[in-house]
Parts: structure tokens; C-alpha cells; sequence
């Protein structure tokens, strides 16, 4: 089987001896909380994280459970029975509940399914939002719906894929659906694309269907480059509905 140990800096060694999982965690920033991170994932999608300040994460069969306040050379010891395949042992660890679904977008500032991404962990995304270029970059396929199959295939259960002024494409693995853009006055696309990730998920949380969800995502993200920001243009509920209602 193979594993990996990949940090938020985007470095990634596979196979990793004991020594090279401790330096991992040795060079965390404690201060950089952003890319604070290193984690050891198997070709099944199964991760255990390390966090600064000593915290683990533990991911399998898409639930996410926490371990607080672990010393480094646990962290190690509990790494090597992931690799080692020692799950079970793993599963009776005292692991506190987490979320149950992990939603996550591949873009410039989320390295963890970029570099990780080939020891299966986009099996643990439920929720995958990429844009058309990142994806472009990663699969090195051009055509959306191509790149649709692509997600599908390395476990994305259901795929948004972001085509930004031409809209989205929306597929759950047996329904696709394409949602063409709205003509808006669009003058700043800064945040457009976390404005369609937070809608989708703010609607599903709310009950949506996965089709109504990003329809609303995709109406509040044209809306959010009618003005200058990431933050000030993002548009209320009532102006995505009137949007909607217009079509």
C-alpha cells in the first residue's frame, strides 16, 4: 500500500520513514496557523493529521474524529499504524467526535487535496468546488465535462465545477446538470468563487437540494462581481431570489 506525509507548505515525501514523519512535524511554524499542519494519508483516502498545539485528526470511511493534545512522538507512533494498515488499532484509540462531512475546494490556498490528492484523499471530499483552472492545472484536461469525469473518478462523490463568468456544472456521478452564467455588470471577480462554495453549502446546510443549491451559488456568486472586494459586494438572500426570479 502506499502513503504519503505531506504539511501545508505543499511538501510531500512518499513512504516516509519514522525519522521523516518527526521532522515533519519538528518544522511546523507554531505561529503559521494557516499552513500549521502534516499528515499522513494511504492510498484509500485514510489521513491522520497533526495539528500545532498537538491536536490529531483522524479521517476514515468520511468521518473525521479528534485526539487533543498529542505528543509528537505519539503522533509518530500513531502514523506508523496507519502505514502499517493497523486500523482497527487505530479505531480503538480515544477519538472524540468530529464532523461528520468534510467539505473542501482546491484552489492557491488549499494545498492539502492538491498534493495529497494521489493517495486518494478527494475520497473524503463530499463537496468538491473547483475552478475551471485549477482543475485545468491538476487534471491537465481542458473540456468541463471531461474534467467532471476526472473528480468522479478519484472519489469526489458530488462535483461543482466553478466556470466562472460561464457559469457552473453541477454532477452528483448520475445527474449533471449545466447552469449557464447570469449577464451582470460584473467589474471585480475577487471572492466569487468562495461566495459559490459558502452559498452551496450554506443552502444545503438549510436543506436544498443539491440542484437548488447551486443554482442560488451560482446567482450569488455572478452578483458578488457587480462591485469592488471580496467582502462588500456579497449579495443578501432576497437579491440572489430576485435574481433567480428574473431568469
Amino acid at each position: 500500500m502506499s502513503f504519503s506525509i505531506c504539511n501545508g507548505n505543499g511538501d510531500s515525501v512518499d513512504s516516509p520513514s519514522a525519522d521523516v514523519m518527526r521532522r515533519f512535524i519538528d518544522e511546523l511554524d507554531p505561529a503559521d496557523e494557516e499552513h500549521g499542519a502534516a499528515w499522513v494519508s494511504d492510498e484509500n483516502g485514510n489521513a491522520l493529521e497533526y495539528e500545532v498545539g498537538g491536536n490529531l485528526a483522524f479521517s476514515r470511511s468520511n468521518h473525521v474524529r479528534h485526539l487533543p493534545r498529542v505528543s509528537p512522538d505519539r503522533a509518530v507512533e500513531l502514523w506508523q499504524k496507519l502505514v502499517a494498515g493497523r486500523l482497527d488499532e487505530l479505531e480503538r484509540e480515544a477519538w472524540q467526535p468530529g464532523m461528520d462531512r468534510l467539505m473542501a475546494e482546491v484552489g492557491p490556498r488549499t494545498h492539502r487535496l492538491y498534493y495529497a490528492g494521489k493517495a486518494g484523499n478527494w475520497r473524503l471530499a463530499d463537496y468538491f468546488f473547483p475552478s475551471l483552472e485549477d482543475a485545468e492545472a491538476l487534471s491537465g484536461l481542458a473540456d468541463p465535462d471531461a474534467i467532471v469525469d476526472w473528480a468522479h473518478r478519484l472519489g469526489a462523490r458530488v462535483v461543482l465545477l466553478k466556470l466562472g463568468a460561464r457559469g457552473a456544472i453541477v454532477s452528483d456521478g448520475t445527474r449533471r446538470e449545466s447552469l449557464a452564467g447570469f449577464p451582470v455588470n460584473a467589474v471585480d471577480a475577487t471572492g466569487a468563487g468562495d461566495c459559490f462554495c459558502g452559498a452551496a453549502l450554506a443552502r444545503l446546510a438549510a436543506g436544498d437540494s443539491l440542484a437548488d443549491a447551486a443554482r442560488f451559488a451560482n446567482a450569488a456568486a455572478a452578483l458578488s462581481t457587480t462591485g469592488f472586494g471580496a467582502v462588500a459586494p456579497l449579495p443578501t438572500p432576497e437579491a440572489v431570489h430576485r435574481l433567480l426570479a428574473a431568469r
